[in-house]
């Protein structure tokens, strides 16, 4: 068995095409499927009532870790809300792959909006806000800081949320947080 942490996905796919033994993609460019079953893992732990008809909120650039998170989520019965920034969208084909993997009336939706993605969220879930790029994208703030969101608060030993209406966390324009 071959456990390959790489850059550039096609490697993945070159190792797969040419190997005798299973290859398992542990981060590549495009996808991280560890991290997802990480984060369904976490999920389940946290909701052991039953996962089906959660909704996960996405807020940052369309990253390996988003890709993967809605593919799992999605299969899993879980509504995936994604917001991500005009620049760094949802890649195309890998949304064809997802959509392709709802099950359970489970849907996904696309956003640049991160208030219209985490509306009704049961939770927030956050990569990177910069992804090879120049500088970070904090264009949210919380009113109880006043000051911009450049990564998610760790809220809990395994910085997992769960908001409700009587959450205390909300997510403002950041002109607002001045």
């Amino acid at each position: 068995m071959i456990v390959a942490r790489v850059d550039d996905h096609s490697i993945v796919q070159t190792l797969a095409e040419n190997s005798a033994v299973p290859v398992i993609n542990a981060l590549s460019s495009l996808y991280h499927p560890l991290q997802a079953l990480a984060d369904l893992l976490t999920i389940q732990e946290n909701y052991p009532a039953g996962i089906k008809g959660l909704k996960v909120a996405w807020v940052g650039d369309a990253t390996n870790v988003l890709y993967d998170l809605a593919i799992a989520a999605v299969k899993m019965g879980i509504h995936v809300a994604a917001a991500t920034p005009d620049k760094y969208p949802f890649d195309e084909e890998v949304l064809k792959v997802v959509r392709q993997s709802c099950q359970n009336g489970a849907r996904i939706q696309l956003t640049t909006d991160p208030l219209e993605a985490v509306k009704n969220a049961d939770i927030i879930v956050t990569d990177t806000w910069y992804f090879s790029h120049s500088s970070p994208v904090p264009p949210y703030c919380t009113p109880q800081s006043h000051s911009p969101v450049h990564s998610p608060p760790s809220l809990s030993p395994r910085s997992l949320f769960p908001l409700s209406s009587a959450s205390p966390i909300q997510f403002l324009p950041s002109s607002v947080c001045d």
